[in-house]
């Protein structure tokens, strides 16, 4: 006779070890052997025997009989004390409200019993009701819930702005997006021309740049244009503050104004509007002449004026006296200039307009002239963010004018990737998966000051959400340009492709609805306390608008329409068929800040009506230590007899043939109908689950005919259920319910696990899956098609295959077979 043992390393762990024991002998003695005759860490462990704690001084006592539930588990982590663990248990269920992990509100649901749990409340929107009780919850238009966040792409949506000590935006995935200015633009003259100095702030990351466009036209398209992307910029090297003075001027004017703060450099230009020049009454032209002062002092100083000593000039001649000179014959607008070093400081410029020589009064003159602008320049780098920059010096021309605010280029980051069955990274290169963009933003984005170490990264799950996103063609492409926290950016962006971050094993991971039937658990009521279930009202829509930027339209709000099965809309069903239903008349409006693509915004769409359709009901139960094996995005079987789930249940007391028939007792009497199929759902010591049907029912009895044994498989084949396992005795059809786990939470310690979920639905899968040919848009109405990812299905190199021409002369061909990488997925599952 042995006993099972069931080890858990930590209070998280969600795998769970099983070691065999020999039965009659004292719980200690099988403690000794499970661990080798090693002395035990007695304040460490956790023993229950039937669901029972026993303290360490009755180990030495006790002697479990057989067939009983035994399971062990470690206190602590790595050595941690008592206390450092409850500690632990409280990061992880704050954790799991501020990642909105989906779980329902508050212990106000949890607290409830029996049906006085089922809760009814009026009428709710949809997407708001799934925001709390769904697995995956739908995206929000801002990603968080203050003002700033939920302004969608508000910064760097159709201009270029100016926002100082504000957001630093940054590209994810892929995207368009106008860029604000990392520094004050300004304008400098040379010559007979006027040159723009720009600095744009792209972002953190390692990025791509393409597409630069002025408003709809390629950059290439403007003359005299020099730009650089850089963290270290050139072109643009100091820090410029511009005022524009505009004041025109006249003889013996004198304007002043006073600089920043800190300056050692002034620059100011005078702009001659008409040009200067004089026609004499023969219609003759002649050139003219300006004569001016410019001084400046000590802000605030009643020091004596200073003429610039060694100033540079655009246009300007100095006299000797003090003056400078300004004379030209020229019809046409231009600027004249006068730049000049300083020590350290800030200051006031005066400029007086002393006088214009003119000979006769029938002659006529051309020589308005106004002082446009002051720059105040710093030396050094004008933006230390240390994010990439596109500096720009570009010549004004009758094809641009003024501050330079329609600027946009297409920004593209660079992310590692994982190869699963390499066990290795590659190098940083352009990828828009989800998943190793989320992977990215947890561990490496410089837009946060603290990351996750890759050690505490569940990889596996994230592999699989990025096989699961590139079967889907799910891609994250947006802006984040908003104040928010990591972990409100790093949800929105999973939830627009229909991911969620979670917690396995103590380490982050990417929780998602993946179709999985596969139970990782199966719950009794023994094991279950404060059972409670809410069905809330909900106004199902006939349809969402999805909303999103689409880059087949140049990046502009776009919007489809995701039908829900019923209902047509311009005389196609939601799957793109021809169709004479009603057209739907209840909308609700979803937003994808990280999706830009139409197929993408379907499927994501279609997916939370399925949620909405066929997971109205949420459920929630507490569970001591046998729920610490159960985590967010798990699938479970549940027995209870509040909501008849399962007829009976107990443990297992003896399984084999007896006289020769295979034979189960359980420890509990369980009471079925004679002429009715059941079947017994044994949950074996490793936590998997295997049904087995029972042979004639009828009256009340803890002693089952069994169709077979269940047994492992190999060359060596053992039984997969012993004693002390759980068992639910239920109708062949109904054995159990199947739920999904949405939520978890430790309380008291850590020694009660809350759980909410919602009932598992084959039918949310296939709603999604197959989205129409062809999606109509709603904003510019051009119709949008997939774009097929092709998967090799064969290659055929062979004489068989050669293909003679007209002349008999045969040519070697290689044919390759290829199919969607959708429908490929779709028949691997059918086919497992």
């Amino acid at each position: 006779m042995t006993h099972s043992l069931m080890l858990r390393s930590h209070e998280f762990s969600q795998d769970v070890g099983v070691v065999r024991v020999d039965g009659g002998q004292t719980l200690r003695a099988m403690l000794l052997q499970a661990c080798g005759g090693t002395d035990l860490a007695v304040d460490e462990l956790d023993v229950r025997v039937g669901g029972h704690e026993v303290p360490a001084a009755y180990w030495g006592r006790l002697r479990p009989k057989p067939g009983t539930a035994i399971h062990i588990t470690r206190r602590s982590l790595h050595g941690n004390t008592g206390r450092q663990v409850l500690a632990i248990v409280a990061i992880a269920a704050l954790t799991y409200f501020t990642m909105g992990a989906g779980g329902i509100g508050g212990g106000s649901f949890l607290g409830m019993t029996g049906f006085a749990g089922y809760a009814t409340a009026t009428a709710a929107f949809m997407l708001g009701t799934l925001a709390i009780s769904a697995l995956t919850r739908p995206p929000t238009a801002g990603g968080g819930g203050n003002d700033a966040s939920a302004k969608w792409n508000a910064l760097t949506g159709t201009q270029n702005q100016i926002n100082p000590g504000g957001v630093i935006p940054f590209v994810i995935g892929e995207s368009r997006f106008y860029p604000p200015h990392a520094a004050i633009p300004y304008s400098e003259a040379v010559g007979e021309s006027s040159y723009q100095y720009c600095l744009f702030d792209l972002g953190h990351g390692d990025i791509e740049v393409a597409d630069i466009k002025i408003g709809e036209s390629p950059l290439s398209q403007y003359n005299e244009v020099t730009y650089e992307i850089t963290r270290t910029p050139t072109i643009y090297t100091n820090d410029v503050a511009e005022v524009a003075v505009g004041a025109s001027m006249d003889d013996t004017d004198v304007v002043t104004r006073t600089t920043a703060p800190g300056i050692t450099r002034i620059a100011l230009d005078l702009v001659a509007p008409g040009g200067l020049y004089g026609v004499g009454t023969s219609g003759k032209k002649f050139s003219m002449g300006v004569h001016w002062r410019i001084e400046y002092r000590l802000a605030g100083s009643s020091d004596a004026w200073v003429t610039p000593a060694t100033p540079r000039l655009s246009y300007m001649t100095p006299m000797g006296d003090g003056r400078f000179a300004i004379r030209m014959e020229k019809a046409e607008a231009f600027a004249a200039g006068i730049a000049w070093d300083v020590p350290a400081a800030q200051y006031e410029v005066r400029v007086t307009r002393t006088d214009t020589p003119k000979g006769s009064s029938k002659n006529t003159y051309i020589t308005d002239f106004t002082w446009s602008s002051l720059r105040s320049i710093k030396p050094g780098l004008p933006s230390t963010t240390g994010t990439n920059k596109l500096a720009m010096r570009i010549k004004a021309t009758d094809q641009l004018n003024g501050t330079l605010q329609s600027l946009s280029l297409v920004v593209r980051q660079k992310v590692r990737v994982y190869d699963r069955d390499a066990d290795t990274w590659a190098a940083p290169a352009v990828n828009l998966n989800p998943a190793w963009v989320a992977y990215w933003l947890l561990t490496e984005c410089p837009a946060f000051s603290k990351h996750v170490p890759a050690g505490r990264i569940h990889l596996d799950t994230f592999a699989d959400y990025a096989e699961f996103c590139e079967v889907n063609s799910f891609e994250a492409r947006g802006v984040v340009d908003a104040a928010t926290t990591a972990a409100e950016l790093i949800e929105d962006m999973l939830s627009c492709s229909l991911g969620s971050l979670g917690r396995r094993d103590g380490k982050y991971s990417i929780v998602y609805d993946s179709g999985e039937t596969l139970s990782s658990m199966t719950y009794m009521p023994t094991e279950i306390d404060n059972f409670t279930m809410s069905r809330p009202f909900i106004r199902l829509p006939q349809a969402l608008r999805v909303q999103f930027k689409n880059p087949a339209a140049d990046y502009q709000d776009d919007e489809i329409i995701v039908l829900d099965d019923g209902y047509s809309y311009r005389g196609v069903d939601a799957r793109g068929n021809p169709s004479a239903l009603p057209e739907p008349t209840e909308f609700e409006t979803m937003q994808l800040r990280f999706a830009q693509d139409a197929i993408h915004s379907w499927r994501v769409g279609r997916f939370h009506l399925a949620q909405g359709k066929f997971r109205p009901e949420s459920y929630g139960f507490t569970s001591d230590v046998a729920g610490l094996g159960t985590t967010r995005g798990d699938v479970i079987d549940v027995a209870h007899d509040l909501v008849e789930w399962g007829a009976g249940w107990g443990r297992v007391v003896s399984i084999g043939n007896v006289a020769g028939r295979p034979t189960l007792v359980l420890d509990q009497m369980v009471t079925t109908q004679a002429g009715k199929r059941y079947s017994a759902q044994l949950r074996c010591s490793d936590g998997s689950a295997v049904v087995v049907g029972i042979v004639g029912a009828g009256g009340e009895t803890d002693t089952f005919w069994l169709e077979s044994i269940p047994m492992t498989s190999g060359p060596s084949p053992q039984p997969r259920v012993w004693p002390g396992d759980g068992c639910v005795i239920g109708e062949a059809e109904s054995v159990t319910e199947k739920l999904l786990v949405t939520g978890v939470r430790y309380s008291d310690g850590g020694q009660v696990t809350e759980f909410t979920a919602v009932r598992y639905d084959e039918r949310v899968a296939p709603f999604w899956a197959d989205p129409p040919e062809s999606i109509v848009s709603e904003i510019t109405g051009t119709t949008y098609a997939e774009v097929p990812v092709p998967v090799v299905l064969g290659v055929i190199s062979d004489s068989i295959a050669d293909d003679p021409d007209d002349a008999g002369i045969v040519a070697p061909v290689v044919r390759i077979g290829i199919g969607r990488q959708s429908e490929l997925h779709t028949e691997l599952r059918a086919a497992a």
